[in-house]
């Protein structure tokens, strides 16, 4: 093993220590392809440097054996090359500002040096006799290789791109280091011992630093970066500090098809929820338990609102009608007929709400109005007119004094409730917009749109504040705190997010749907999805070592959302959906880093106990 090694050890440390200073004398670099530039740092470069070393230590290795397997390395790695070069088009090298244009022959013949520095790493820690050779080492990668060739195609259909790009990088670290640790397990626990590799990185370690001292290498001002694989998959370890998140508490299930509409009650003690099982449930709010069915819509029940006193309650169908319910004795009240139609719209109900005072109900329907009705009679009001389809969302200010309604022909319209009159019509949507919300200060709107972005605009002066945009679907469903401070968005990506409402930023994201709706002090959400269940979240505060267990608490199966029995695969998707969602690179929120370590650790623990599996 010495004689391999040494010689071996010293192609790499050179490849090393050149491809440094490469990154230091020229300074930023990084790859471009398809008008699109994504820098390297000096690890990366390094490491390309060390790539070299190794693949010259394979040529030289070859040459001296007449070893002809080297030359099947470099074939499939050229091979693999090239189809990156297909995959993602036109790449480069850019420093300093400038491109240099790569064609498809650079690339494949990278590739080919990958292939080769495989086969010098096998070289250099392969005792005699090894059975392993390098088209199997290539073969035990398959899987990663597919992946990293549907992730490069995919590359070209997601945005942003250099985000992505991002999250790959660290996801890769990952796999490739396992993949690694595992040849080195394999191959080097019978000839070499730990005290030998110390040596060698020590040895490493004294040259660079070496460089350093003749003036040759200037690492000033990466002194904090460690030149580790293993520096590459542990999270810093973070300070802990207070902060907030939201725990599943309950699942309701009662409702046989989609639940469309949540309302809670002011003392937040019930909640109401209508479904396409044309029925409308109460609940309690605390325990959970089922208090009553309302039943008789001849169609899916769409919305649904409380009084402010807890007396009655409302819902609209598709039925076209407006049924109102006595809470307290669960006994119907009336439908709100419009003049003397059979209806209360000419088409479907798709929001009702009641004003402060509950001496009003406003609806919106597919018949493109708007009305107002008095909530004690159920007689028509006023009826207003302006959207040129479907209003799928109505809400009234605090004082009273507003209605804003949101359509699918992409507005959002501001009106006066005592005379009806158009104030202002908002646009910016390309899409539907579903759900409309105004906070408690009656100051700040929100939107909800098919364009999956949620959109903050001033109520008073119709200027639009901010875009979020972090869902992958359309946003059906938003709602506010009382206290001013969160924002939560329901969409079908199968997501509910919750977000700093004055500054922006994404808090944490549940695996969750529509529509949602916050409890009156704030510190119960709730949630339904399209299996008929109603998901009640409650707020928690942690400011010590423990926030990673309440954040993400239980077995490994449980974090990855999989089953215990989940193959390979499966658990690798759902592990890469999840660091997707939760990476700090792609996740800015302060409970991103602790929740990627807990996603780490129960990728960890399954990958340890698929392996004990396959050695029984």
């Amino acid at each position: 093993m010495a004689t391999n090694s040494a010689p071996g050890a010293a192609f790499v440390t050179g490849g090393a220590a050149t491809g440094a200073w490469v990154s230091v004398t020229l300074g930023g670099m990084g790859l471009s392809f398809s008008g699109t530039a994504v820098g390297l740092g000096i690890a990366p470069v390094t490491a390309a440097g060390a790539v070299a070393g190794a693949a010259s230590y394979g040529v030289f290795r070859a040459i001296v054996e007449g070893d002809a397997s080297a030359f099947s390395a470099a074939a499939l790695g050229g091979l693999g090359g090239a189809g990156v070069s297909v995959t993602v088009g036109g790449m480069g090298l850019a420093f300093k500002g400038t491109a240099i244009s790569l064609g498809i022959a650079p690339i494949t013949v990278a590739g080919a040096v990958v292939g080769l520095a495989v086969y010098g790493l096998l070289k250099i820690i392969d005792r005699p006799g090894s059975q392993e050779s390098v088209a199997q080492v290539f073969e035990r990668m398959e899987d990663k290789i597919s992946w990293q060739e549907a992730y490069n195609q995919a590359l070209q259909e997601l945005s942003p791109l250099l985000a992505e790009l991002a999250w790959q990088q660290k996801f890769a670290a990952l796999e490739i280091e396992e993949e690694l640790q595992l040849l080195k397990a394999q191959t080097l626990e019978k000839s070499i011992s730990t005290d030998k590799i110390e040596q060698e990185l020590q040895s490493i370690a004294a040259q660079i630093s070496a460089l350093q001292d003749n003036g040759n290498l200037n690492f000033t001002k990466f002194k904090n970066v460690e030149f580790t694989a293993e520096s590459e998959l542990k999270l810093t370890a973070i300070a802990p500090k207070k902060s907030q998140s939201w725990q599943q508490k309950n699942i309701l299930k009662g409702h046989l098809s989609t639940v469309n509409s949540v309302a809670i009650s002011h003392d937040d003690r019930t909640l109401a929820s209508s479904s396409d099982d044309r029925t409308v449930k109460l609940w309690d709010l605390n325990s959970g338990k089922h208090l009553f069915t309302f039943m008789g819509q001849e169609k899916e029940a769409a919305a649904v609102a409380i009084s402010p006193n807890g007396q009655t309650i409302v819902s609209g169908s598709f039925d076209s009608k407006i049924t109102a319910w006595n809470f307290k004795a669960k006994t119907f009240l009336r439908t709100f007929f419009y003049l003397n139609s059979a209806s209360s719209h000419s088409g479907f109900i798709y929001s009702v709400a009641y004003s402060p005072d509950g001496s009003k109900v406003i609806s919106g329907g597919g018949d493109r109005l708007i009305r107002i009705w008095n909530a004690h009679t159920g007689q028509i009001l006023r009826t207003l007119n302006g959207h040129t389809d479907s209003v799928l969302s109505v809400v009234i200010s605090p004082d009273g004094q507003t209605i804003a309604s949101s359509s699918s022909d992409r507005t959002i319209k501001i009106w006066r409730l005592i005379d009806g009159g158009l104030v202002r019509t908002l646009t910016g949507h390309s899409g539907w917009v579903f759900s409309v919300a105004i906070d408690s200060d009656g100051k700040i709107l929100a939107s909800g749109s098919r364009d999956g972005t949620i959109k903050l605009w001033n109520l008073c002066t119709g200027e639009l504040i901010r875009t979020l945009s972090s869902h992958t679907a359309g946003v059906f469903s938003v709602a506010l705190s009382c206290d001013r401070q969160t924002l939560a968005s329901g969409s079908n990506d199968g997501t509910v997010k919750l977000w700093n409402l004055n500054t922006g930023e994404l808090l944490q994201t549940l695996a969750s749907s529509y529509p949602v709706a916050f409890s009156i002090d704030g510190k119960i959400l709730v949630s339904g999805n399209g299996k008929g269940q109603i998901a009640i979240w409650h707020q928690t505060i942690s400011s010590d070592e423990s926030t990673v267990d309440s954040i993400l608490s239980g077995d490994w199966w449980q974090v990855l959302k999989i089953e215990p029995n989940a193959s390979l695969n499966e658990a690798k998707q759902a592990y890469r959906r999840l660091a997707r969602e939760y990476h700090p690179d792609l996740n800015p929120t302060s409970n991103a880093k602790f929740y990627m370590q807990a996603i780490n650790r129960a990728y960890r623990e399954f990958r340890k106990e698929f392996k004990q599996k396959k050695l029984v």
